[in-house]
Parts: structure tokens; C-alpha cells; sequence
């Protein structure tokens, strides 16, 4: 299909692992997946990646519009539409109540004439740790310059260090997600290694990265062994990370993760837009939507 499609062989992100990690062993089920022909030619694709929200104590069926590919040949020829409002016909089928993404903006347009509407933006912050380390490695990046590898976090992520945790609670359109979720999301997908911290009632999962040269630690959850808010106790236990840490600075959504903004200084990196198709007349009362970095990146 890549050769078909005209994907690099080669890009990591679309290995035969990551598609089948992604597709087809989903906790939420398998992806919903449609295909383009024309002759014997495979032409386009589109996938909706299952996916369960919770609000005010009900569940909500899900899909999140990912990955569509349309041959170079054909491009222009309305097959990203046309296989788009079949799988939201296969959607309905299926009782799917609601189809999200955060498009880029050559897809947003599209998406937006097709019924999407925007639920506003998520902003994407990051916490200067060594701001002299930083410029260090954008110096080292721009003349070709490579940074030795920071010393890995001695804990790699295990799925039984998650048992007694979840997210704290919000207002908003949450994720239903549990022990065999975190266990898909951050010990089985390939490509990536996840590490873990706990301090108390508070723990982070995040990953180690390099960015224009600079050692990036993305924070993909802030757990608890309670539902109360304390930002405190979520503050302490962030100072604590960081003092283990080798990383440049720390990157993390905003949205339901700003307890741990009194935690020192943050600094906005940029903001990304959430949009979302209601399919089935379910909408709740909130429109608001309460994602952890890991839910956003790597799909």
C-alpha cells in the first residue's frame, strides 16, 4: 500500500508495526477503514481511528479522522470526500456518535465543508529547564553540529505502575480510558519508549526527544491516586522530575494538564485546533474537551 500510495518505504512512523499497533489492536476496536480503486489501482484510503469519550458519567462512541492518502495521480478528483462521507455513513451504521481531529491546515477547509465544526484550540506549552543548554543545541543544529545523548530515565514505563492511578477529574470530554489503554498507548507502540515518575499521590508518563538540537521531555500524563485538584501536590512532584531529569525543557498540552502550571515558568508554544463532527443528535451540554498530550501526539 505504500508503494501504492506513494508513502516513503522507509518513514518510520508508517513501519507495518506502527499501522498494525494503531489499526487493529486499538483497546476501542479496530479502525474503520475504506479504500479508493480505480481498476486494479489502489487510489486513496481514509482511517478513523476508534476512540471512547466520557461526560457526566456516559459514554460517547467515537472515531478520530487520522491517516487518508490519495495517490499523487488522482489528487484533486474529490476521492478524499468521497471516501470521507462513506466512512461517516459507516460511522452512523455503527452507532458512532462523534468523529474529532486536529487537522493541518491544508486539510482543515475541507473538513469544515464537510460538517466539522471547530471546538477551539488547545495550547501546546513548554517549561525552560536549561535555557543555556537550549541554545546550546539550536548552535550545535544549525552548524551541523550533533549532541551526545542524554543518560535514559532509569524507569521505563511497566504496565502495573498505572493500576491505582487515572487522570484527575474535569469538566470536560474526557478520554474513557483504563489499565489496558495505557498499556497499548505507552508500553506496546513501536518506535517509541515512554518512562515513569512517581512522587506520592502524583505521577508523569513522558518520553525523551530531540528538537533542533535541544533534549525535549514530552510530559504525555499527569496521574493521581485522587480526583481532587491539588495543584500543590502536583507542583511538588513535578520540581521532583525535573531534578532527575537531562532534558533542555518540558512540552505539554495545556488544557487539562494547567494544574501543574504553578510549577515555575511556561512559555506558549503554539496552539493546535480541535474540530468534531456530532453524527447522532448526542451532543452534551459541554462542548469542551479535556485531552492529555499523549492523547493528542503520535496519531
Amino acid at each position: 500500500m505504500n508503494l501504492a500510495l506513494g508513502v516513503a518505504v522507509n518513514s518510520q512512523p508508517r513501519s507495518e508495526a506502527y499501522w498494525r499497533w494503531k489499526h487493529l489492536h486499538n483497546p476501542f476496536g479496530k479502525s474503520i477503514m475504506l479504500l479508493a480503486w480505480r481498476d486494479d489501482e489502489l487510489v486513496g484510503f481514509r482511517a478513523l481511528l476508534r476512540w471512547r469519550l466520557k461526560s457526566q458519567g456516559k459514554t460517547i462512541n467515537a472515531v478520530r479522522a487520522v491517516d487518508t492518502v490519495t495517490h499523487p495521480d488522482y489528487q484533486g478528483q474529490g476521492i478524499f470526500s468521497r471516501l470521507t462521507l462513506a466512512a461517516l455513513e459507516e460511522c452512523k451504521r455503527q452507532d458512532v456518535c462523534l468523529v474529532w481531529n486536529t487537522p493541518n491546515q491544508n486539510s482543515r477547509a475541507a473538513y469544515l465543508k464537510l460538517g466539522w465544526r471547530s471546538q477551539g484550540k488547545i495550547n501546546m506549552v513548554i517549561k525552560p529547564l536549561h535555557p543555556l543548554g537550549m541554545l546550546v543545541g539550536i548552535w550545535g543544529h544549525c552548524f551541523g553540529q550533533v549532541r551526545s545523548d542524554s543518560p535514559a530515565p532509569s524507569h521505563t514505563l511497566q504496565p502495573n505502575d498505572v493500576r491505582d492511578l487515572h487522570r484527575p477529574t474535569s469538566d470536560g470530554l474526557q478520554s474513557e480510558i483504563g489499565e489496558r489503554y495505557y498499556q497499548w498507548r505507552y508500553c506496546e507502540v513501536p518506535h517509541l519508549q515512554y518512562f515513569f515518575y512517581r512522587d506520592g499521590d502524583w505521577a508523569f508518563i513522558y518520553r525523551m526527544n530531540t528538537r533542533l538540537g535541544m533534549r525535549e521531555c514530552v510530559l504525555s500524563e499527569i496521574l493521581s491516586t485522587q480526583p481532587r485538584d491539588d495543584t500543590a501536590g502536583c507542583s511538588a512532584a513535578l520540581r521532583g522530575l525535573t531534578r532527575t531529569l537531562s532534558a533542555d525543557y518540558l512540552v505539554l498540552a495545556k488544557q487539562v494538564q494547567e494544574r501543574c502550571l504553578a510549577a515555575g515558568v511556561w512559555i506558549g508554544l503554539g496552539k493546535m485546533e480541535l474540530i468534531a463532527n456530532w453524527l447522532i443528535d448526542a451532543e452534551p451540554t459541554t462542548s469542551s474537551f479535556s485531552f492529555s498530550t499523549g492523547d493528542l501526539e503520535v496519531f
